[in-house]
């Protein structure tokens, strides 16, 4: 037998071996609990690589041109795949995700100051990664219209989401044909990377519409020749840089393709400099007051300049932080995804089965047809827009890598459709059972992806609960109940989701500092007040209890029986909260001391400050009711004291705890907190006691303090 003859039936046999054995690949580099799965997993995709190029001989290039769709089919396609984008992006958004994080209510919340108070919002969002304020001025604009509900403030991302489609489309369409386009349209619109942070009100959505408004019209006036496109690519260049920081890696790109294209076509080019020219001038004038800043600062960002993983290169005198992130990022689309619960679930790949395996076969297909331009086009284009993540000092980053989400979906619809045309010339008598395969095979994508986000991630606690649950509880309860007043403790008071949602109810809402508020009048204009603490403050629930006998509790609890917000809720007319006992606190910046009934805090806004330095002391007397041996516990992850009679009894330096004996009868009592440098607006610190005779720790209760002068 001819050797030509002998090869026919492994040819013939070779993809469809090569997808099998990714199958298994995937299967195991899914398999992420052992670290001994990682090496099977790479060897059957080194070979599924090795039989996909075999088979494919490498050579075989079918380009989408040559192929061309009837327009109404291809309008048809296009309509279908951007209502199923639609659908699943609109799905149950004022329900998934399940609140709204303070990084998405800030600027939206500056937004309805803008528009209804007069707010003129700084050049950059210091409080938010120090992006421009651009983004305040789109949604003040929206909200001319839209409420501010959880689902209006999703749906105004969503539409940048959904306007990215078409520019995504327009540009691969013509760099690959129509076919190509549309099956890379498919990915994105289904794949739960992008549906994430299309849902959750996140300002990186907005990379893929100004990138590919640049590159769509970049493209156009290349092909047609004309000037004018150029200067519309220029606004969205421009626009997008004043949008999320993973963009200003997308200049780089567009130097690295407009090198390119001078390479392949100089006579065009040349032909036009002068729109080219006149765009980089109007690119120059529009960014003008931003690279200001950026040249009155030192640097292109601080948050850039915070996790630059340079630092610890230079800093451990090596390249292993950068080739420990690369590894990392390397696993994160089809083994171990990013760890951030608002992003993905634990330890879940962010790519699914199907998307996966074809990405890792276009990928490698793309570098091996990297001098032709789409390939060259989207190697780039992942490479650049990766760099955002990949040099981020901290954990895998796909929020900050989304530039490169669309090079993924072209990976995997450029070898998809690869592996149908090669399957169609090897089996021609089997086209439409190879074309029903791969409806079905498309299908379940969607499926898998559909599962993960709206059954498997909306269900995970961890995902559920990191959405700022609490605050966005608070939020809706308070314009639920429009007859009702209420106070909040610092947690929420403070918090940009509440005062977001509750911005039109801004009147019933007040601060609820105990010592601020001894011996005040409450709010007695509705028909009910309701005092609402966060979680850990049950003692001051209990206390504020004693002094109003007639409430009603309604706590907020998660599916462990946990309760994150305490709601107690009591009719009007209310007396003075007041109270005669407690300790003076003293904070250092404050002017004035206040008393408090109990040592029960836990953020740094119970001690009426934002932000370190911390240094508060309590004062005051407590009495002990017979003599004998008393526990004491400071629960504190910070600096805390607390001295009875001048004698130092609890140091958390050393240990949370310590025993005295005290003679009945009243004793000094002076208690100190103290915070450098940490951020964090938690700050949990209480003062326990345990009675002689007593078993366990409780609070230092109101009732054995001295009275308040």
């Amino acid at each position: 037998m001819e050797p030509s003859k002998r090869n026919i039936p492994l040819e013939k046999a070779g993809l469809t071996a090569a997808l099998l054995l990714a199958a298994v690949g995937q299967w195991f580099m899914a398999q992420n609990s052992s670290a001994a799965t990682l090496f099977p997993a790479l060897a059957l995709f080194a070979f599924s690589i090795f039989l996909w190029f075999s088979s494919l001989k490498i050579g075989l290039d079918i380009p989408a041109e040559e192929q061309p769709l009837r327009p109404w089919m291809e309008a048809s396609l296009f309509g279908g795949i951007f209502l199923l984008a639609a659908f699943l992006r609109l799905y149950r958004l004022d329900q998934i995700p399940s609140g709204i994080y303070l990084d998405a209510a800030g600027p939206a919340l500056y937004a309805l100051r803008m528009l209804h108070e007069g707010f003129h919002p700084p050049f950059m969002l210091p409080s938010f990664a120090a992006n421009p304020s651009y983004l305040v001025y789109l949604l003040s604009f929206w909200f001319r219209w839209f409420s501010p509900t959880q689902a209006h403030l999703y749906l105004f991302y969503v539409v940048f989401a959904l306007a990215a489609l078409p520019l995504i489309y327009w540009t691969f369409r013509q760099l690959a044909g129509p076919r190509t386009a549309l099956l890379t349209l498919y990915f994105i619109s289904v794949m739960r990377w992008h549906l994430v942070f299309s849902r959750m009100g996140f300002r990186g959505i907005q990379i893929p519409f100004y990138m590919f408004g640049t590159l769509a019209f970049f493209l156009h006036g290349l092909r047609q020749k004309k000037g004018w496109p150029f200067l519309v690519s220029a606004l969205f260049l421009a626009g997008g840089l004043y949008t999320y920081q993973a963009f200003k890696a997308f200049p780089l790109l567009a130097l690295v393709l407009l090198a390119y294209e001078c390479r392949q076509d100089p006579k065009t080019l040349k032909s036009l400099w002068k729109p080219m020219a006149a765009s980089a001038v109007l690119v120059v004038l529009l960014t003008a007051p931003l690279v200001r800043y950026w040249v009155e600062q030192g640097s292109l960002g601080t948050r850039e300049s915070e996790i630059f993983v340079g630092k610890q290169v230079i800093q451990e005198k090596s390249l292993w932080p950068l080739a420990t992130k690369a590894f990392q990022t390397a696993l994160m689309f089809n083994r171990k995804g990013e760890e951030q619960p608002r992003h993905n679930l634990k330890d879940h790949p962010i790519l699914d089965d199907v998307t996966g395996i074809f990405f890792i076969f276009g990928f490698f297909y793309a570098l091996w047809k990297c001098r032709q331009r789409p390939y060259f086009y989207a190697v780039c284009g992942f490479f650049v827009m990766s760099l955002p993540g990949l040099l981020s000092s901290e954990e895998t980053q796909s929020h900050r890598m989304l530039g490169a989400l669309p090079f993924v979906a072209f990976f995997a619809a450029s070898s998809v459709i690869a592996w149908k045309e090669g399957m169609d010339r090897r089996f021609p008598s089997r086209r439409l059972w190879m074309g029903i395969f791969t409806a079905v095979l498309l299908v379940f994508d969607a499926g898998e992806n559909f599962k993960t986000y709206f059954v498997d991630q909306a269900g995970d606690y961890d995902c559920w609960r990191d959405f700022n649950i609490e605050a966005t509880t608070v939020g809706k309860t308070i314009i639920e109940r429009p007859h009702t007043a209420f106070y909040l403790s610092p947690a929420f008071y403070d918090h940009f989701t509440v005062q977001y949602l509750a911005y039109f109810a801004s009147n019933r809402v007040h601060l609820l500092d105990l010592g601020e508020l001894n011996s005040q009048s409450l709010d007695n204009r509705y028909s009910k007040v309701c005092f609402v603490l966060d979680e850990g403050k049950g003692p001051s629930l209990d206390f504020l209890k004693g002094l109003y006998p007639d409430g009603k509790e309604e706590p907020f609890r998660d599916r462990h029986g946990k309760t994150l917000v305490f709601f107690e809720e009591i009719p009007t007319p209310l007396h003075p909260l007041s109270f005669q006992r407690g300790l003076e606190r003293k904070v250092e910046g404050l002017p004035a001391p206040v008393w408090d009934p109990l040592i029960n805090f836990t953020n740094i806004g119970d001690l009426g400050i934002s932000h370190p330095p911390v240094d508060a002391v309590w004062t005051g007397e407590m009495k002990a009711s017979k003599t004998g041996s008393y526990g004491f516990l400071i629960l504190t992850r910070d600096q805390g004291e607390l001295d009875l009679d001048g004698r130092k009894v609890v140091d958390a330096a050393e240990g949370n705890g310590g025993t005295v004996r005290l003679a009945a009868g009243w004793h000094r009592l002076e208690l100190t907190c103290r915070r450098d440098i940490n951020p964090d607006v938690a700050l949990d610190f209480h003062l326990l006691w345990k009675k002689p005779g007593d078993e366990h720790y409780e609070f230092l209760p109101n009732e054995v303090l001295g009275k308040i002068p």
